[in-house]
C-alpha cells in the first residue's frame, strides 16, 4: 500500500487542507471476540451524506426495548430477523421482512409495549469527509516536528509531560482505524482492537478505493484514524490505544455498529473513548451504548462538527453523556468552521494540526476531529493521575482550568489548557464547589 500515496488524494488534500487552515487563521462485520453478541454488521449503501434526512442502511431498523425486556422475544413474535444485538440485551439491529416496508415494520414494533423505540440504523461520517476536507499530506517528516509543534506549546504539554504521561490509560479511538506501522504508534498499540467494517481482528487505516458517501472522492477520510490517534499521544505519549475501526476508509459507519464498539471498549477496559465522527440526528443506540460508558466510569469525548452553525446540532456531542468539542484558532477565537453552542462543553485547537497519516507520514488537517483527540488525551492524563475519578469529575477540571476565549464565542468553558488541568497547584475549583481532588470542599 504505501505505493498508493502518491494519488489524486494529495491533490485534495493541498486544496481542502488549505483552505481549512486558512478559515481557521465493502463488506460486513463482525465475528464475537467478546461475549458472542457480535453479529454482521451491514456496509454502508451509498448516497448522499449532506442533504436534509439522514443517510441509513437500507432494509434495516434499530430496535430498543425496555429495561429487563428481551430482545429475542420481541423478534421472535413479529416474525423479524435479528442480526445483531447489544450484550444488555436491550437494542437489536432487524431485518425488514420481504413484503414490509420500514414505516410499516415501524408502526408494528411501536404498538409493542415492550418496545421503547424504534429507529433506521443511521448512518455517520467524519465531519471532515462530510465537508470534503482530506488531510494535507506532508510526506515523511521527523517525529521530532510532531512532537514540538506550536500547539503542543499552547496547551502547556512541556509543563504537563513533567508531571504525568498518562502511563498506561486504554483510549479506544473508534474510528477508520490506525496505520500499526507508523513510528509513532510502536508499543502503544493494544492488540484486542477490532474492525467493524471488515469483521475481523485487522483495523489497519488506509485507502480501499471507496466512494462509499458517492461525493466522488473515494477514500477522502482514509489516515483520519492514524491522525486522530497520534493527537491523543501528543497530549499523553504513554497511554495505550484501542483501535476500533468503525469507519471505512471514506469516514462512514453505522450507529449500532458505532454502539456495539461502544460497549466492546468498556468491556476491554478503555477509560477513555474518543468520537471524532457525528451526524444530525440523535441516536438512541448510541446515547444508550454512552450512558452504559459513563455509569463504568469512562470518559467518552465526541467532536462538534464543522459546518459553523448553531443548528443542527451535532450528536453524539450533544447527547447527554458525551463532552463535545468545538475547534480554536491560534488566537483562542472559534475556528470559522466549527460548530457552537450550549451542546459543547470545551474548545481545543483544532486548525493545521500536524499528526499520523495512514502511510507512515504525517499530514496536516484541520476539524474538530482533530480538537477532540486533544481533549481524550487530556482526560487519560487526568486518569493517570486520579484513577478514581468520575467522567463528571475529568470534565469539571477540564472545564474550570480552561483558557478564556473571547465573550461570544459559545464553544462551551474555554480552550482547553492541559497544563493547568493537571497541574495540582492551580487553587481551583470545578465550579461545583468541588476541589482539585472532585472531594466537596477539599482543596488541593
Amino acid at each position: 500500500m504505501r505505493d498508493m500515496r502518491q494519488n489524486p488524494r494529495l491533490a485534495l488534500g493541498l486544496l481542502f487542507g488549505a483552505a481549512l487552515f486558512a478559515a481557521g487563521c465493502g463488506r460486513s462485520e463482525t465475528s464475537p471476540i467478546l461475549s458472542g453478541h457480535r453479529l454482521p454488521v451491514a456496509r454502508p449503501q451509498q448516497g448522499g451524506s449532506t442533504g436534509g434526512a439522514p443517510d441509513t442502511v437500507a432494509g434495516e431498523l434499530v430496535v430498543q426495548v425496555r429495561s429487563g425486556g428481551d430482545d429475542d422475544q420481541v423478534c421472535s413474535d413479529h416474525s423479524i430477523s435479528k442480526v445483531a444485538g447489544l450484550a444488555d440485551g436491550r437494542a437489536c439491529r432487524v431485518l425488514v421482512p420481504t413484503g414490509k416496508t420500514p414505516q410499516q415494520l415501524t408502526a408494528e414494533l411501536t404498538l409493542d409495549t415492550r418496545v421503547v423505540s424504534v429507529r433506521p440504523n443511521l448512518l455517520m461520517d467524519t465531519p471532515e469527509s462530510r465537508q470534503s476536507s482530506v488531510g494535507f499530506n506532508e510526506g515523511f517528516k521527523t517525529p521530532q516536528e510532531f512532537w514540538d509543534q506550536d500547539v503542543s506549546e499552547r496547551l502547556g504539554l512541556p509543563q504537563a509531560h513533567a508531571l504525568t504521561l498518562g502511563s498506561g490509560v486504554l483510549v479506544a479511538i473508534l474510528d477508520t482505524g490506525i496505520d500499526p506501522s507508523h513510528v509513532l504508534f510502536q508499543g502503544r498499540i493494544d492488540p484486542r482492537g477490532w474492525d467493524y467494517v471488515a469483521g475481523d481482528g485487522d483495523p489497519t487505516d488506509g485507502p480501499t478505493g471507496t466512494d462509499s458517501n458517492g461525493d466522488g472522492i473515494p477514500d477522502e477520510a482514509a489516515g483520519h484514524g492514524s491522525h486522530v490517534a497520534g493527537l491523543v499521544l501528543l497530549v499523553a505519549p504513554q497511554a495505550r490505544l484501542l483501535p476500533m475501526r468503525v469507519l471505512d476508509s471514506d469516514g462512514r459507519g453505522n450507529a449500532f455498529a458505532i454502539a456495539t464498539a461502544i460497549e466492546d471498549a468498556v468491556g476491554l477496559g478503555a477509560k477513555v473513548i474518543n468520537l471524532s465522527l457525528g451526524m444530525t440526528s440523535q441516536s438512541p443506540v448510541i446515547d444508550e451504548a454512552i450512558e452504559f460508558a459513563q455509569s463504568a466510569g469512562v470518559v467518552v469525548v465526541a467532536a462538534g462538527g464543522n459546518r459553523g452553525t448553531e443548528s443542527p446540532e451535532e450528536y453524539p456531542a450533544a447527547g447527554s453523556g458525551a463532552i463535545g468539542v468545538a475547534a480554536t484558532t491560534v488566537a483562542d477565537t472559534r475556528a470559522s468552521f466549527s460548530n457552537y453552542g450550549d451542546y459543547l462543553k470545551l474548545g481545543a485547537p483544532g486548525v493545521g494540526l500536524r499528526s499520523a497519516y495512514w502511510d507512515g507520514g504525517y499530514a496536516v488537517w484541520s476539524g474538530t476531529s482533530m480538537s477532540t483527540p486533544l481533549v481524550a488525551g487530556a482526560a487519560a492524563m487526568l486518569i493517570g493521575q486520579h484513577p478514581t475519578w468520575t467522567p463528571f469529575q475529568v470534565l469539571a477540571r477540564l472545564q474550570a482550568t480552561a483558557s478564556p476565549v473571547p465573550p461570544g464565542e459559545q464553544i462551551g468553558a474555554g480552550r482547553l489548557n492541559v497544563a493547568a488541568a493537571v497541574n495540582g497547584d492551580v487553587g481551583q475549583t470545578d465550579g461545583m464547589g468541588f476541589g482539585g481532588d472532585g472531594v466537596k470542599g477539599a482543596g488541593h
